[in-house]
């Protein structure tokens, strides 16, 4: 099956999944490609199990990045439109401590003892901006 970025398919499959009673909102993953557009470690590999939600993300990654249809009213109220700005994500990242999950329980030996660092990206519908934050927790 293949399919093209700037074809209507993924938008209209996707604003199909959208529009589902049980339907879970993935659009941060897009803050994570969006600043490698253009950069030459670009490419991703998106891996998932068996039923669940691969063909949904890639449609959700071509209504988005797609110039075929102007998807604002997709994702206009979804998590990437969030005016949040990335210093509120870093606090949430140190409020919650998620840099404790990478050093594993208590007694046993440290998994991981590289730098951990936080990252907080916001994106500006209007203007098209984004803006990142990486900082070391």
């Amino acid at each position: 099956m293949g399919m093209f970025l700037n074809s209507r398919y993924p938008f209209e499959a996707y604003r199909a999944a959208a529009s589902e009673k049980f339907f879970v909102d993935k659009t941060e993953l897009l803050a994570e490609l969006i600043p490698a557009l253009g950069k030459t470690d670009r490419f991703f590999c998106i891996a998932r199990p068996r039923r669940f939600g691969k063909s949904v993300m890639a449609n959700m990654i071509g209504a988005f990045f797609g110039r075929a249809v102007k998807a604002d009213e997709i994702f206009q109220f979804r998590k990437i439109a969030s005016p949040e700005i990335p210093e509120k994500a870093i606090s949430q990242i140190k409020e919650k401590q998620y840099a404790l999950r990478f050093q594993g329980k208590l007694g046993e030996k440290q998994r991981y003892t590289g730098r951990v660092l936080a990252v907080g990206i916001s994106y500006n519908k209007k203007t098209k901006e984004h803006r990142c934050k990486v900082e070391e927790i």
